[in-house]
């Protein structure tokens, strides 16, 4: 879970590709990647496959559609590669509804609506990190407005 103090980067980031060849320099100390979606093709479900990790998933379930597949898989450059190599020819939701990244069993970023929306990043996550991924795409970021509503419990 999110600490009470999360960072925020406004919605704006809608390239999948860019932000997957990203990830493993902004966030290199994460293990795992969590995904799911209604939408998900054979490709990036194969892709899952290939990475997968044994174990819970840990974020609350934000589908509850009987379509909804849900993943876990190791958080490593090779997975973040394929996954930005898949998504050059792929709409996001055909990766992914809704992602989260962990270290170990501490969620570090949750996005709901993957590339429509705005993120949100653990307190654990350097500033210099949240900048620079809020820079690459153009938009804002700063301290969650609304700490003490607890969003994530609504779902």
């Amino acid at each position: 879970m999110i600490s009470p103090e999360p960072w925020d980067i406004d919605e704006g980031i809608t390239d999948p590709a860019r932000f997957f060849a990203l990830v493993p320099q902004l966030f290199p100390d994460v293990t795992l990647f969590f995904a799911e979606g209604t939408s998900i093709t054979s490709a990036a479900a194969r892709c899952y496959a290939t990475f997968a990790s044994p174990g819970p998933y840990l974020p609350h379930r934000q589908t509850l559609f009987p379509t909804s597949k849900l993943f876990r898989c190791a958080a490593t450059p090779g997975l973040f590669e394929a996954l930005s190599s898949l998504a050059q020819g792929s709409a996001p939701p055909e990766l992914l509804d809704h992602l989260a990244l962990y270290r170990d069993d501490r969620a570090v970023l949750e996005w709901h609506d993957a590339f429509a929306n705005a993120m949100l990043l653990d307190d654990t996550v350097s500033e210099q990190s949240v900048a620079a991924l809020a820079r690459a795409f153009g938009c804002q970021y700063g301290r969650a407005r609304f700490r003490k509503a607890r969003w994530w419990k609504f779902w």
